[in-house]
């Protein structure tokens, strides 16, 4: 079921123990689908939200309590149990909790890492062998992939004997997506569900293109080899081992905020594989000692997450523009919406079949999203505004002349309309890539 669906059916729920129930019901449906097979039916945005609707309505619900990927109900690998548990991090969204945990352990910096968003693996080795691949699972239990996990770049069939297991990220790099795609029939759509979708793959097909990006390592005797702080672990990995980790670097509390900022506007698009947040950890071995327990969730970590990319608002109007060539393209105009630090206004609407395949009208409430950077678009109507439709212009915005309807959009076919020569000539400079000519030059 589309985000959509899902949405509708919430508000015709009336009691709150409803609600609670089929979010709940849906978010492990959505968890079983993403992690059980690659596949998913909601945009990481979408699904963030239906998490949040829970968290607002029934904070301390159960679903919380377990990894997103503890909801797999049927998978053809066999169950097996982790060296240590793969506990999960607590989140956070803000500068405040950020300080503030900064200030519990009265630390004035912390070990800031990339929070990958593809799949947690621990790769286990015996005298220095590797014997086995786990999926993070409910964290005491995943899915043994030594199979898949053997073909993938990164990772060494063999360490020194010291090495119990290192812990890191499945994600399929940008230029390897490409290159896999190449291989197969029907393309995957993007990185993420590509990297867990070819992880699952029982003929292995396509994990050569895959890599771990390492972020943790158990060691037999730490002390021995200097391993006192989340620092010097992630240096062995990368100087000792020389394996490819997720960016790591000590961030001050004085610089934590722009770090993060600089991080989620301007590094991420360049990193080349997914990544949803950063990692804090603290970088003090006593700290660490004295609060983390093993076995639970380590209290001296924890992620934050990037701003959301979605966000609800009211369409207050529709604005029509002649653009590719002479169709006429529809933007909704909504009431202001901080997005990521950016305060979004308008959104695209594709076309005129698009807005009656989803029920846009004025009034409605929607789920706006700006993601990688691209033009803000409408993904659905979350609760309609009474049966209001759309009232499509009968002339051309530029020209006046009368416009018609072809298939799913409206034209404009004056030929002698000066903005529609203006559009076909603007599109033909950029298909021949001619540069420094944009709108306002011709």
């Amino acid at each position: 079921m589309d985000f959509k669906s899902i949405s509708l059916e919430i508000n015709t729920l009336s009691s709150t123990g409803d609600k609670v129930f089929y979010l709940v019901e849906t978010l492990k449906q959505h968890c079983d689908l993403y992690y059980g097979s690659g596949k998913t039916e909601l945009q990481d945005e979408e699904y963030d939200t239906l998490e949040t609707m829970l968290k607002t309505i029934d904070p301390a619900n159960d679903f919380f309590g377990y990894p997103r990927s503890s909801w797999i109900t049927d998978s053809p690998f066999k169950k097996a149990k982790h060296q240590l548990k793969m506990a999960s991090l607590d989140k956070v969204h803000s500068i405040d909790e950020v300080l503030a945990f900064m200030n519990k352990f009265e630390v004035d910096s912390v070990l800031v890492e990339d929070k990958g968003d593809g799949l947690s693996v621990e790769i286990i080795y015996e005298n220095g062998k590797l014997v086995r691949g786990i999926t993070r699972g409910d964290g005491e239990r995943g899915e043994d992939i030594t199979r898949n996990v053997v073909k993938m770049k990164n990772v060494p069939l063999s360490v020194p004997t010291e090495v119990k297991s290192l812990r890191g990220e499945i994600v399929l790099v940008k230029e390897d997506f490409d290159a896999l795609n190449l291989t197969l029939k029907k393309p995957l759509k993007n990185q993420r569900n590509g990297a867990v979708g070819t992880t699952k793959k029982l003929t292995g097909e396509g994990c050569g293109f895959l890599t771990v990006l390492h972020y943790d390592i158990v060691l037999v005797n730490e002390l021995k080899y200097r391993i006192f702080t989340p620092l010097h672990k992630m240096n062995y990995i990368k100087e000792s081992l020389n394996l490819k980790t997720v960016n790591f670097e000590l961030v001050t509390n004085e610089f934590i905020k722009d770090y993060f900022l600089y991080y989620q506007d301007s590094v991420r698009a360049t990193l080349g594989y997914d990544i949803d947040g950063l990692v804090l950890k603290v970088n003090d071995s006593n700290k660490v000692e004295l609060f983390d327990e093993e076995g639970k969730n380590p209290k001296t970590q924890m992620a934050w997450k990037f701003e959301n990319q979605t966000g609800v608002s009211t369409i207050i109007g529709i604005d029509w523009q002649l653009k590719k060539g002479n169709r006429l393209s529809p933007v909704a105009v909504i009431e202001p919406l901080e997005l990521a630090g950016v305060t979004i206004q308008n959104a695209t609407l594709n076309n005129p079949a698009w807005i009656e395949e989803n029920g846009i009208h004025i009034g409605a409430e929607v789920l706006v999203s700006r993601r990688n950077d691209v033009i803000p678009s409408i993904d659905a109507v979350l609760k309609r505004a009474g049966n209001v439709d759309v009232v499509y212009p009968k002339t051309c915005p530029e020209c006046g002349e009368p416009i018609t309807r072809e298939d799913r959009f409206l034209v404009c076919n004056n030929p002698k309309c000066v903005a529609k020569a203006i559009s076909i000539l603007d599109e033909w400079c950029t298909v021949l890539e001619v540069k420094d000519i944009g709108l306002e030059r011709i």
